[in-house]
């Protein structure tokens, strides 16, 4: 019985199509001392020929200010990257019906960081 359900279990997994599943996101995080804005984003897969760009990541900014992150992190210094779902930035897919990962993520930004040399 044990050997027949495990065979059943392969053969299930044989196809190419994935599960149904929610979109694919990307969370962006930047220390507030070198904080960014976020140009463009998108996943790419070669597999199957397709660029998806990437919505939601325009509140960088925001949630990368010092004072913010340090209602999260009290003693965060504004160097190190404030890993926490609320500093962080999430991008999702644009559409829902692909539900393929891309092979690669790509984001385009500006640094907010000026340096003036004499």
């Amino acid at each position: 019985m044990i050997t027949l359900l495990a065979l059943f279990l392969l053969i299930g997994c044989e196809g190419n199509e994935p599960l149904p599943s929610d979109p694919w996101q990307v969370s962006v995080v930047t220390p507030s001392f070198y904080p960014i804005k976020i140009t463009q984003a998108y996943g790419v897969n070669e597999e199957q020929d397709w660029t998806m760009p990437l919505h939601g990541l325009a509140q960088t900014m925001r949630k990368s200010e010092l004072e913010y992150v340090r209602t999260v992190f009290p003693d965060y210094d504004g160097f190190g990257l404030p890993l926490s779902i609320l500093t962080g930035v999430s991008g999702s897919q644009l559409g829902s019906a692909n539900k393929h990962l891309p092979d690669s993520i790509y984001i385009g930004h500006h640094s907010l960081i000026y340096v003036f040399c004499d």
